[in-house]
């Protein structure tokens, strides 16, 4: 579940930024990490800036899924982000299925569900939305597959 999400940019819950299609413009940019204390208020800036170094692909690469979170936990009512980065050249394309009864159903965009690029914005999620689901990232050089088990518990947080 991203902390923040918003466009390209997602905060998950590890703290790292995740960025969706990395232009050159973002090695341009510095960042930094601002955290603010849940009880207390207090605001803590990092000490110093990151860059973000973007190179040229040479030649065609198959995907190569290097981030995704293999179990996830949700209560009922909850936004949550599935997160699935991959590396590629070309530039791969992203689906995500959901595993029903053996077979894989590829999901489609409503009122709930999201994807943006690699990530699946499930919002409001109830204990049917529990499953595996499957992240597949395709490009002309190839395919590469993950997988994420969903738990949401009956419990809705207030």
């Amino acid at each position: 579940m991203p902390r923040f999400s918003g466009g390209r940019y997602s905060i998950l819950p590890t703290g790292e930024l995740y960025i969706r299609g990395v232009t050159q413009a973002d090695g341009q940019k510095s960042y930094s990490c601002q955290t603010r204390h849940r009880l207390t208020g207090e605001i803590v800036a990092s000490a110093s800036a990151g860059s973000l170094f973007v190179t040229e692909p040479h030649g065609t690469s198959s995907p190569k899924i290097i981030d995704f979170r293999p179990m996830v936990s949700a209560n009922e009512g909850e936004t949550l982000e599935l997160g699935c980065a991959a590396t590629a050249f070309p530039a791969p394309t992203y689906r995500w299925y959901k595993e029903e009864d053996g077979r894989l159903i590829l999901l489609s965009t409503n009122h709930r569900i999201t994807q943006l690029e690699g990530s699946l914005v499930l919002q409001f999620v109830s204990v049917q939305d529990s499953g595996r689901y499957i992240c597949s990232v395709n490009n002309t050089a190839g395919e590469d597959r993950s997988s994420t088990l969903l738990t949401v518990s009956g419990e809705r947080r207030s």
